[in-house]
């Protein structure tokens, strides 16, 4: 099992191609709870003084958010369309996912999004770190108590953060 974005689903495919038959499922939910899955996305800043380009970005960025432009990432590399209406529309991704509809798990769980929560502060980075090594990763492959070690690094990132 592999716990990932769709964006990488194009890639993931093409290693797998021979080898096993690729497969999705929604990130799972435990103890009878739904799943809190996250939406991190990707962001595009682009920053010029001349009007001209701010102009010629802006015209990008709206082709990249249109439906054609998620019709061409998605259909390429997998990345999830934020336009769920899409994938049922024949001009756009309707053909793509009636021959592929890996992407469906995640689509279904769009409408359930939780927030991303972030650290501020100057030691946000090492934060992440902390939360990443001292506690998922422990917990996740080394067995840890889930509780006990989830509280300790809670207390190690607010003393980090000065909560």
């Amino acid at each position: 099992m592999l716990v990932t974005s769709t964006a990488l689903l194009a890639s993931i495919e093409a290693a797998a191609q021979g080898k096993f038959d690729l497969r999705t499922a929604a990130m799972p939910g435990f103890a009878g709870k739904p799943a809190h899955t996250t939406f991190s996305g990707a962001g595009l800043v682009v920053l010029a003084k001349d009007a001209a380009r701010r102009q010629a970005a802006w015209q990008f960025i709206k082709f990249l958010t249109s439906a054609q432009g998620f019709t061409i990432i998605t259909s390429k590399i997998g990345y999830l369309p934020l336009r769920p209406g899409l994938v049922s529309n024949p001009r756009y991704l309707g053909p793509y996912y009636s021959k592929d509809s890996r992407i469906g798990p995640a689509l279904r769980q769009l409408a359930s999004v939780t927030p991303y929560t972030f650290f501020n502060g100057n030691q946000a980075a090492q934060a992440v770190a902390m939360l990443q090594d001292d506690a998922v990763q422990p917990i996740v492959f080394g067995g840890a108590n889930a509780a006990s070690t989830l509280a300790s690094v809670t207390r190690q990132i607010e003393a980090l953060l000065g909560q």
